[in-house]
């Protein structure tokens, strides 16, 4: 793991600034918030348990949340109806900021119609309050739903320039079928060119992806990687990975009692890898599995992340301005799975390492 944290680090150069962010983001990304999924020991499910959960949070060295649905049951509550906004002056009171999921603003669907009275509304009612500095758009967007978005995210624009806009796009290893709506396995250029189109189309102020190389086995996490690095830095947009502590055993859905919790190696693996490609966030997600994140992470595991969080935090304004150049590999043997072979992209092979002037 030593060898290939030094390759990649070699990579990073020069100085730029990155958007809109103020800090490396180190996020917590959940399905929801309103007590369905964590009730803390010795209380009931009510408007304002959620404390105990944004604590550990916190505690975890976490600076935002990402949140689906923060409202109490039923969970998707619209701004007209006056929902409750505990959850997110509890996250205010602990210092965390908050990318919210609303539905007044969420596509939930490729071609719905856009609704601008809704999302005024929504953006009047949860757009003030000091823990706001983004809103959720769409998880793992086809192609159609890009023009719906932009609609949304135009009024996030107008309502504060300030505010995230963010997408979680689909990871490398997903179908034509998710991507565009086609038949097929893309290609690199074919899912270059998704990322692509989503920039075009939506003029997004950040961009994110969840690929969960650890958990799925799968050997493409350094190609997507590749694509987000050079889509920010051409783009000068800012990119989050999202990343997974489980690692399953079965096939999906989500849940298994096989999943087991991921090591120290193997989360290095994905975070350092993600910051040498140049990420200015991450965010951990639970999975659907309830409660498997504090309740099964070896506690000598959560105490290492919480202080490499610490380190992160200290060194923000720096990982800010480092801007991908290259990468190369010393080997393209994985340092997790014995025998598996990691999909390299040809400019990264460490043949072409010495041609390098910078990294000279």
């Amino acid at each position: 793991m030593r060898n290939i944290i030094l390759v990649f680090v070699l990579s990073l150069c020069s100085f730029a600034s990155h958007g809109q962010l103020d800090e490396f983001l180190i996020g917590y990304y959940s399905q929801d918030y309103n007590n369905k999924d964590y009730v803390p020991s010795g209380t009931s499910q009510a408007i304002g348990n959620d404390f105990a959960l944004l604590q550990l949070i916190k505690d975890f060295g976490a600076n935002y949340v990402h949140i689906n649905y923060q409202l109490f049951s039923p969970s998707e509550q619209y701004a007209a109806n006056s929902p409750s906004i505990y959850f997110l002056d509890n996250a205010s009171d602990l210092g965390l900021r908050v990318i919210l999921r609303c539905p007044d603003i969420y596509v939930k669907s490729n071609n719905p119609p856009y609704n601008p009275t809704t999302s005024i509304q929504g953006l009047n009612y949860y757009g003030n309050h000091p823990s706001i500095i983004g809103f959720d758009l769409r998880d793992e967007p086809n192609s159609a739903a890009f023009p719906i978005i932009n609609s949304y995210a135009n009024d996030i624009r107008n309502f504060n320039g300030n505010f995230l806009r963010l997408s979680n796009l689909f990871p490398n290893y997903a179908p034509n079928e998710s991507l565009f709506g086609t038949t097929g396995t893309p290609t690199y250029d074919d899912y270059s060119r998704y990322v692509q189109d989503y920039i075009d189309a939506t003029n997004p102020n950040i961009i994110s992806f969840d690929h969960y190389p650890i958990w799925q086995n799968q050997n493409n996490f350094f190609t997507n990687l590749d694509v987000f690095a050079k889509k920010s830095r051409l783009n000068d947009i800012p990119f989050i990975y999202v990343l997974t502590q489980i690692r399953s055993t079965a096939s999906l859905p989500y849940c298994y009692q096989t999943s087991v919790p991921k090591n120290i190696p193997e989360f290095n693996y994905v975070i350092f890898a993600s910051l040498a490609y140049g990420a200015k966030g991450i965010s951990y997600w639970h999975s659907t599995c309830k409660n498997d994140f504090f309740g099964v992470i070896p506690p000598d595991v959560m105490t290492y992340l919480g202080n490499l969080h610490s380190k992160f935090k200290k060194s923000s304004k720096t990982l800010l301005k480092l801007t991908f150049q290259s990468a190369y590999h010393k080997s393209e043997n994985s340092t997790i799975f014995t025998g598996q072979i990691e999909q390299i992209h040809p400019s990264s092979l460490w043949s072409l390492f010495s041609n390098d002037q910078f990294a000279k």
